[in-house]
């Protein structure tokens, strides 16, 4: 009892049943996610753990912090492959890779309330998509999929907008062949979206 920092009996219990919550071992994809970003000495921004049905391995994908355009996976983050190595289950396979960068290009068509101030409300719009498929910088995950039916939504509201008359996204690159399963479109499990050509047409 006493002391700078004394904890009381239900902080105590709180604390005690917050650690049985924080895996130690690696089993779950959610675990494998949880431990790679907590891997010390690495700037990870983004951590995905799917299964590789090749080699039936688990493959964790991260996409470090970076200035760069694309961020690549310099070969000191192997050390997550490592720390990995020490917690996961005896007879499981685990790797480390990249992600695929995939650029979506955008076709938008767009019927105004009443004519005026095209230039900025083109750039609203492109800055709207700009945002909203950069998974590099926004709070999207590695190979969630790209809300269709949502980013149409949003244009509706806009203030000046009377209607959507089309809107066409197209992600391409490495690993595409993008489905349409009701108003997602999904992204392979190591896709990583990123803005391409934007193309606003106000009428």
């Amino acid at each position: 009892k006493g002391g700078r920092d004394y904890e009381t009996l239900e902080e105590t219990r709180k604390r005690f049943l917050r650690d049985l919550c924080t895996p130690v071992s690696a089993v779950t994809r959610e675990d494998y996610e949880y431990l790679a970003k907590r891997v010390p000495g690495l700037c990870i921004r983004k951590a995905r753990a799917c299964c590789d049905t090749s080699d039936k391995s688990i493959q964790v994908v991260i996409l470090p912090y970076g200035r760069e355009e694309y961020p690549s996976l310099p070969q000191i983050y192997q050390r997550i492959l490592r720390y990995l190595e020490g917690r996961k289950l005896l007879n499981t396979k685990v790797k480390v890779t990249p992600p695929i960068y995939l650029r979506a290009d955008v076709r938008v068509k767009v019927r105004q309330k009443k004519r005026g101030q095209e230039e900025e409300r083109e750039a609203e719009v492109q800055r709207m998509f700009k945002e909203a498929l950069d998974y590099r910088r926004n709070k999207a995950g590695i190979g969630d999929p790209i809300p269709y039916a949502g980013l149409f939504e949003k244009i509706e509201a806009l203030p000046w907008a009377a209607g959507v008359c089309e809107l066409e996204i197209l992600p391409e690159g490495e690993g595409g062949g993008a489905r349409y399963p009701g108003d997602d479109i999904l992204l392979p499990e190591r896709g990583v979206c990123v803005p391409g050509r934007i193309c606003v047409e106000l009428i």
